[in-house]
């Protein structure tokens, strides 16, 4: 997997102290169906559909030093655009803000916003290796989703790089020493396509004034069942 990255890293250090500019990476998916052992799910529409479409789903990062925003990369004039949008959201629902200073995380689905108090807690391991010439160390963590057919928890593994000193990730994947190149979800893979340290790109930010309780969210969902 080789990450394009516009700005040299030997200039990286330098570049932070005097920038506040921000800066945008793109993550892509890798999913391999065959490694579902439950013959069910294998065969399910959502699987299927993820599967058909992992090569042009896209996410972005827009981040400064402060703050980051992430969403399902917008993709125009491209087939089944309705059909890969639908698949990333399999991957990764709605929007994501996270304030690095305050650690406060918000989630936006649809029109509503919750406050994520149900974050991950991360566990940080010696084990290091080079994702595109960059050193990226190994942490893991456990992700708890809550739906009508009850609650699951699932292992998560992600490849952060302190020389990227950043605590944003895609999605829910943040608060670690360094920016996630990389992170294995269940059978999925979200990785670092293209990092940008000159993109400019507004931050979308999502007011934490309309936002509900994370629970408060929950007990919809599962209201609407």
């Amino acid at each position: 997997m080789k990450i394009y990255i516009s700005t040299l890293l030997i200039f990286f250090n330098f570049y932070l102290t005097v920038s506040q500019n921000t800066k945008k990476i793109e993550y892509g998916l890798l999913f391999n169906l065959e490694e579902i052992n439950d013959e069910k799910m294998k065969n399910s529409f959502l699987l299927k559909t993820i599967n058909e479409t992992k090569d042009d789903i896209k996410f972005e990062l827009i981040f400064n030093d402060t703050v980051s925003f992430f969403k399902t990369k917008e993709q125009l004039n491209i087939p089944n655009k309705s059909k890969i949008f639908l698949a990333s959201n399999m991957v990764i629902e709605g929007e994501y803000f996270f304030n690095r200073s305050s650690h406060i995380l918000l989630h936006r689905i649809s029109d509503v916003s919750y406050i994520v108090s149900n974050k991950l807690n991360w566990i940080l391991h010696n084990e290091e290796k080079m994702i595109d010439n960059i050193k990226c160390y190994k942490a893991t963590s456990e992700k708890t989703v809550i739906n009508s057919k009850g609650k699951f928890v699932f292992p998560i593994i992600a490849w952060y790089a302190p020389d990227l000193p950043y605590s944003f990730g895609p999605g829910m994947f943040v608060g670690l020493p360094g920016l996630v190149l990389e992170v294995r979800d269940r059978n999925f893979v979200i990785f670092a396509k293209n990092i940008d340290l000159k993109s400019n790109e507004k931050i979308k930010e999502i007011s934490i004034h309309k936002a509900i309780a994370e629970d408060v969210y929950l007990k919809r969902i599962l209201n609407k069942n």
